[in-house]
């Protein structure tokens, strides 16, 4: 077993715990962590597929254009509603989510097929889920808007995200100069980009507990 499917059988358990613990503890999660706990179980769906689909004859490469999609339009809606103070970004949110949609959805059509790796789409969507998780920490900087325990929470999570995609950018776009310079990915870029994501889903795990053992969100 390869250290890539080692890491990543071990994502698929960690994630699937995590949506449990979501499921299992819904009534006390306030609603952006039901949001963020939708993406979670969205995640599993994709990775557990991921996982399957090879084994009936048939490439999974498809899933990723779904996930890309999938995950711009929930990690707005996550973002969108921590942005309570300030309704103009709410708004912008609101009306660019179809828009980009469609531009992820062209992009699939157009640029790079279900057969191909959706660089263009995948980068716009970290670009932006970057820039949801840095403007989060500047608000958290500069008011009080959460109680302890959902500050808590909710900073360990955006500390998460901001962790993962910052990183899986910059380990996707020296993969493509890699690609263009030696015309081949190497399998260290993937390897070090599911660690990445079982750190992400550690600090999810952590959130996630003390969530669940502060008894109130």
């Amino acid at each position: 077993m390869s250290l890539l499917h080692s890491i990543g059988l071990l994502d698929t358990i960690l994630v699937a715990i995590a949506f449990l613990l979501f499921l299992g503890y819904w009534s006390i999660m306030s609603y952006s962590l039901k949001i963020f706990g939708a993406f979670i179980g969205f995640s599993f769906l994709i990775q557990t597929s991921s996982f399957t689909i090879p084994y009936l004859g048939y490439h999974n490469l498809w899933l990723l254009h779904i996930f890309t999609l999938g995950e711009f339009i929930i990690l707005s809606l996550f973002y969108r509603q921590l942005f309570t103070k300030n309704p103009k970004l709410k708004q912008f949110i609101a009306y660019f989510l179809p828009i980009g949609s469609l531009l992820i959805i062209l992009n699939t059509i157009f640029l790079q097929s279900l057969t191909e790796y959706n660089s263009y789409a995948k980068t716009f969507v970290q670009c932006f889920t970057i820039a949801y998780s840095v403007y989060y920490f500047y608000i958290l900087s500069t008011r009080e808007i959460l109680t302890e325990q959902r500050f808590k929470a909710l900073h360990l999570i955006n500390s998460a995200i901001l962790l993962y995609y910052a990183g899986s950018f910059f380990i996707f776009m020296f993969a493509n100069i890699s690609v263009l310079i030696s015309g081949e990915m190497s399998t260290s870029f993937w390897d070090f980009n599911a660690f990445l994501y079982l750190t992400f889903l550690i600090l999810v795990l952590i959130s996630l507990y003390k969530t669940i053992t502060s008894e109130r969100i």
